[in-house]
């Protein structure tokens, strides 16, 4: 019988947290963000459990394996706009030299995949209508004190 070497975070192997998150990185060929989402808050209520080491390590994998690598982006930046979609907080968004303009005010909705790449779905405020922005497209986030209102299917 062969059994997992005396390695563990919390009370898993690592090998089975390895897993976790790898199974969660190919969690995205499934096109639903509303999928993943709860698999990665999962992981990371895992994570908010550990000693200090192991979160470092385990949060640096999972920043590494599934934000970098599967997503295209930034970690700082896919937790903001996380934190603006779920907090509904109307965000000024600064994209990389070239893409989609410089910069947009945006009332963030959700977070969705298209052809293999994370899309922020969004209402751009200056232009009035629903756009999809490429996460790994965006350079820096500013958060106002505005929240955004809701906006009917039309708009």
């Amino acid at each position: 019988m062969v059994t997992d070497p005396v390695v563990t975070l919390g009370k898993l192997p690592l090998s089975e947290l390895l897993a976790l998150v790898l199974a969660t990185r190919h969690l995205f060929a499934t096109k639903d963000f509303s999928v993943v989402q709860p698999a990665l808050k999962g992981l990371y209520n895992i994570i908010d459990h550990l000693p200090g080491p192991q979160k470092a390590l385990l949060t640096g994998v999972i920043q590494d394996v599934i934000i970098k690598d599967g997503f295209g982006s930034r970690p700082d930046i896919f937790d903001q706009i996380m934190r603006a979609v779920d907090e509904k907080r109307r965000i000024l968004v600064r994209f990389r030299h070239g893409a989609s303009g410089s910069q947009a005010m945006l009332d963030p909705l959700a977070l969705s995949f298209k052809k293999s790449q994370l899309f922020l779905d969004a209402y751009a405020v200056e232009r009035k209508k629903r756009r999809r922005y490429r996460v790994g497209t965006i350079e820096d986030i500013v958060f106002t004190p505005f929240y955004r209102p809701e906006y009917s299917e039309s708009e």
